[in-house]
């Protein structure tokens, strides 16, 4: 009898965990599981009308604790099992770490402390850190010139003369600074190729120093890697089946099963992935050239988002909220529902 009780009391904290994730991929407020839940006890009460043990059914329904408290806590608890679930991976993953809000200045420094504090409390060293992308050009996308349309207004308002050689000379500085910087694809052109031809690549050429790879290690696990057919293959096939592929579905002029052909980035990543752990300096170093190529999709994703959770009759949600609703709903990862629930006494609803 003890232990039916327990079960039963754990399957509706589940139950319980449950629905709340629900709202929160749907952005919705704490306040719709009292919603949610009176709907149910509604439908219920018809839904189960020939039921024998509608009375057992409908006792379960209402021990369902949906309260707002009780979401927002479940909420919380899921976001932290989905961020322990991300940083234990080994592999390279597009998630969304924190939310930074700034309340003071928004200087450069201000927002590099807060994103090492980040880094600090998630237990990351910043010498982990492959590659930094920053978001710092939009006042001049789509033609938002901003400062230079003043500028124009403002000699056409004071007939003001212009030293153009200056900016001349400002322009070619920058395309100087831009073409140094881009000579470092050139530099580090073996460690880029290394991901999709890692058989041919030269492991003297390849720059280990970002990726913490012992060298050593890196040669002697490549030789391995070379000799057994089974994984050699699956690199030398990649590229030239992909190709293939779409070279039949172009000849065919199927041009909607395109968008069906898995990207070259995922196919790239299942061939990474696959490799057991014995070539485990191999791997960490495809992952960390993996993770300098991110798309923007998820930073992307999670402004929208946050549009959605954080909606005008929602002012109040606090940060630390928002951010546990922006990674639920962003999220690749599934919470561990029934490890979260058997942790947690039985909570009916009064």
């Amino acid at each position: 009898m003890l232990s039916n009780w327990a079960q039963s009391s754990n399957n509706v904290n589940l139950a319980s965990f449950a629905e709340s994730l629900e709202i929160a991929k749907r952005g919705k407020p704490f306040t719709d599981g009292e919603y949610v839940k009176d709907c149910f006890i509604r439908a219920s009460e018809e839904l189960f009308c020939d039921f024998k043990n509608k009375a057992e059914i409908m006792k379960k329904i209402k021990d369902l604790a949906l309260s707002a408290r009780t979401v927002q806590d479940r909420t919380a608890k899921m976001s932290s099992n989905v961020t322990h679930m991300y940083m234990s991976s080994q592999a390279p993953k597009e998630e969304l770490l924190g939310l930074l809000p700034l309340s003071g200045q928004t200087r450069g420094e201000d927002i590099a402390n807060a994103v090492q504090k980040c880094l600090e409390d998630n237990g990351i060293h910043i010498n982990k850190i492959v590659s930094i992308a920053t978001d710092g050009a939009r006042n001049t996308e789509s033609g938002k010139l901003l400062h230079f349309k003043n500028l124009k207004q403002y000699r056409d308002d004071t007939n003001a003369t212009i030293d153009t050689n200056y900016f001349s000379i400002a322009l070619k500085n920058m395309k100087d600074g831009f073409a140094e910087r881009f000579e470092q694809f050139k530099t580090n052109n073996s460690t880029l190729a290394f991901i999709v031809n890692p058989l041919i690549t030269n492991t003297n050429e390849i720059n280990n120093e970002p990726f913490g790879i012992d060298a050593g290690s890196l040669q002697m696990q490549l030789l391995d890697l070379k000799t057994k057919d089974l994984w050699s293959g699956k690199f030398t096939e990649l590229k030239s089946k992909l190709e293939v592929q779409k070279c039949m579905y172009i000849a065919e002029h199927k041009w909607t099963a395109l968008k069906e052909i898995p990207r070259v980035e995922a196919l790239i990543f299942g061939a990474w992935n696959i490799l057991p752990e014995c070539h485990n300096e191999v791997k960490k170093l495809a992952y960390g050239v993996l993770t300098i190529f991110g798309s923007i999709y998820s930073c992307e994703q999670a402004f929208s988002c946050m549009n959605i959770i954080k909606s005008k009759v929602r002012s109040q949600l606090t940060n630390k909220n928002l951010e546990s609703c922006l990674k639920l709903k962003t999220t690749s990862y599934k919470p561990n529902l029934i490890k979260l629930s058997k942790g947690m006494q039985s909570q009916c609803s009064h």
